[in-house]
């Protein structure tokens, strides 16, 4: 499962309708309006990023109203802390 934060950014006026089609989209977990350069937040999950990049170009880049999107991959914490790997294991390091 591929999970990834959409920023988009509006029309001027188009936020909220923008903010509620994109909550429509299937893959969408839910939207947000948000502050900034970019106006709404959207929060995706897909099989894989073949199917992201779908809902990215077909489904959010095509609702009317949004001008550009920024495509944020997340990971967990977890895995981004290394915590997935046995605790204790260690190379050993021999000089010379």
């Amino acid at each position: 499962m591929v999970h990834a934060y959409v920023l988009a950014e509006t029309r001027p006026g188009a936020v909220v309708k923008v903010s509620e089609l994109v909550a429509e989209i299937p893959g969408v977990r839910f939207t947000k309006i948000i502050t900034g350069p970019y106006d709404v937040i959207a929060a995706v999950e897909a099989e894989s990023i073949e199917d992201l990049g779908k809902v990215v170009l077909h489904g959010i880049r095509a609702v009317e109203g949004v001008t550009r999107t920024l495509t944020c991959r997340s990971a967990p914490a977890r895995v981004a802390s290394g915590a997935g790997l046995q605790s204790g294991a260690s190379e050993k390091r021999r000089d010379g």
